[in-house]
């Protein structure tokens, strides 16, 4: 599992990480100036394109990089199932998916020094969904070693009830993950004392990420504490994507807000297993292709 944290309301020296190496590697700026590949960068600048892409009805998410990102996480992933991309990129891509964490400002911690950043305070888990099966029970169990180690009071929100589309595999994610996480109890014993029903909320209105973030302010439960710790728990490729959002979102909130702390749902002596899944791959892929569009955008004019 990998643990960053941040601390809000404090000033802390700031030491960025260096993304050089990253940029380097998915450096495709000479590649999309040659010939035909070059129409990339038109896409890319153009608002009445980017407009097109956005996602309905508020037209606040997706835009041409993220669709551009889509379509070259989905080549990389076809190419990864029949044995073209090895392993190795998915490995690195979770060394990039720490590094943007890292980026952002959050400094990496582990399960025995966690607890040192929480100074006491009640503690809010939210645990994000997916329609992925074993990305869903593992970050099911990544809260579920959380709690077993964060000290009383815990709240928990399961949120997610499943993409935008009419057909699901999994209807509503946020109740899967609550029976999920309860099942997983039944041979954990005293734990019942710490966690139960009553303080666990589902949020079954969100179908992407800002609406998990969203949705979980709507629920007012910082307001109800002085000061708080929150902890937002998904696969490690997720996690920046919901740092970003809910440090946009948090507003006024921030003042009840202790430490923020990142869980990625990963055990890192089952890569293999993960590695092995087309779906998580796609993820990774995903990540990585919308860092490198965005980069290739904001360089755009230079790159001209």
């Amino acid at each position: 599992m990998i643990f960053a944290y941040k601390k809000f309301g404090l000033t802390e020296t700031r030491v960025d990480q260096d993304m050089s190496t990253h940029r380097g590697n998915l450096n495709f700026a000479e590649w999309l100036h040659r010939g035909p590949a070059s129409k990339f960068f038109d896409l890319l600048t153009n608002p009445d394109v980017d407009e097109i892409c956005r996602d309905e009805p508020d037209k606040k998410s997706g835009g041409t990089v993220s669709v551009l990102a889509d379509v070259l996480a989905s080549v990389l992933t076809e190419m990864y199932g029949r044995k073209y991309v090895d392993k190795r990129w998915i490995l690195n891509g979770l060394r990039f998916c720490r590094d943007l964490v890292s980026s952002l400002g959050y400094r990496e911690t582990n399960e025995g020094r966690f607890l040192d950043h929480c100074d006491g305070k009640p503690n809010v888990v939210l645990v994000a969904g997916c329609q992925n099966r074993r990305m869903m029970r593992n970050r099911v169990a990544a809260a579920r070693r959380l709690c077993r180690i964060l000290p009383a009071p815990i709240s928990i929100v399961f949120s997610g009830v499943h993409p935008p589309r009419n057909r699901a595999p999994i209807p509503d994610e946020s109740m899967r993950m609550e029976n999920l996480f309860f099942e997983g109890l039944r041979s954990v014993p005293n734990f019942m004392s710490k966690i139960t029903r009553n303080s666990i909320a589902i949020e079954a209105k969100s179908k992407r990420t800002g609406e998990n973030i969203k949705e979980f302010f709507a629920l007012k439960l910082l307001e109800k504490q002085d000061s708080s710790n929150v902890a937002l728990v998904s696969s490690t490729f997720h996690l920046a994507r919901l740092a970003q959002y809910f440090e946009a979102g948090v507003g006024e909130r921030v003042k009840h807000v202790n430490t923020l702390l990142l869980v990625g749902s990963e055990r890192l002596d089952r890569l293999e297993k993960v590695a092995a899944d087309k779906q998580y791959a796609k993820q990774v892929f995903f990540q990585l292709a919308l860092f490198m569009f965005t980069e290739l955008k904001k360089d755009g004019n230079r790159l001209r």
